[in-house]
C-alpha cells in the first residue's frame, strides 16, 4: 500500500462503533439509488470495502504478511502506512476508510470513465500492490479502455516474494484477483454480494 497522511481519528466515531454499514464518506452518497448494475450506492461502497476486508482479514496484533511485512488491522503495512498498532476493530475501520477514500480519489481521477464497481476493483488492487501498479501494463490497458487486456494482466499479479526472495504464486492472491476480475468485468452479482457480506460478518463476530 502507498504511504499516505492519515487524518486525526474522530473519537465519537470510535466510541459509537463502525460496523458493516460502513462510514459516511465521499465514496458513499447519502441517497441509496439503485443503478444499472442492480446495486444501491450503499451496497456499492460495501462491495468495495468488503472485497478488501474479506481477503485482508482483521488482526488486532501485529504479524508478518505473506510478503514478510509487519502488518496489523485490515492488512495495514506499517512501513507503508505508518500504522503500527490499532486499539480495536472500530479504530481500524476509521483508518481503513481514510486509506480507501484516498485510493478511490486517485482511481477516480485516473479512470473517470469506469463504473463504480470497476473502480472498486482497481482500488482493491492498489490497496494490495501500492503505487507500483501505476507503471504496469495493466494500468496502461485501463487507460486505453482495454478491459479484456487489463483483466488478463490482472490475473498475472498473483505472486509474492518468499523468504528467499523468489516470487511464488499465492492462493490468496489468486482468489483476490478472481474477485477483482468480476468487478472489473461488471460480472459481480447479488449472490456474490451476500457471500461477501457473510464472510465479513464472520470476521466482525469474532471480535464481539
Amino acid at each position: 500500500m502507498k504511504k499516505i497522511i492519515l487524518p486525526i481519528i474522530i473519537v465519537s466515531c470510535i466510541i459509537s462503533g463502525c460496523h458493516l454499514s460502513e462510514h459516511t464518506s465521499e465514496l458513499k452518497p447519502k441517497a441509496s439509488i439503485v443503478g444499472g448494475d442492480g446495486f444501491t450506492s450503499t451496497q456499492r461502497y460495501q462491495i468495495l470495502s468488503w472485497t478488501i476486508k474479506s481477503i485482508e482479514n482483521y488482526r488486532g496484533n501485529s504479524y508478518r504478511c505473506s510478503a514478510g511485512h509487519k502488518t496489523v488491522g485490515w492488512g495495514f503495512n506499517s512501513k507503508a502506512t505508518g500504522i503500527k498498532s490499532v486499539e480495536d476493530i472500530h479504530e481500524a475501520d476509521v483508518l481503513f476508510r481514510d486509506i480507501v477514500d484516498s485510493l478511490y480519489k486517485e482511481v477516480n481521477e485516473d479512470f473517470p470513465q469506469l463504473s463504480y464497481l470497476q473502480k472498486a476493483s482497481v482500488v482493491s488492487l492498489m490497496y494490495n500492490t501500492g503505487p507500483n501498479i501505476k507503471n504496469s501494463q495493466l494500468y496502461a490497458k485501463l487507460k486505453n479502455d482495454d478491459i479484456e487486456g487489463a483483466t488478463i494482466e490482472l490475473h498475472r499479479w498473483n505472486k509474492v516474494k518468499n523468504k528467499f526472495g523468489k516470487k511464488v504464486i499465492s492462493k490468496g492472491l489468486i482468489r483476490r484477483r478472481q474477485l477483482e476480475a468480476k468487478l472489473l468485468n461488471n460480472n459481480f452479482t447479488m449472490d456474490d454480494y451476500y457471500k461477501l457480506k457473510l464472510e465479513v460478518e464472520r470476521i466482525y463476530a469474532k471480535q464481539s
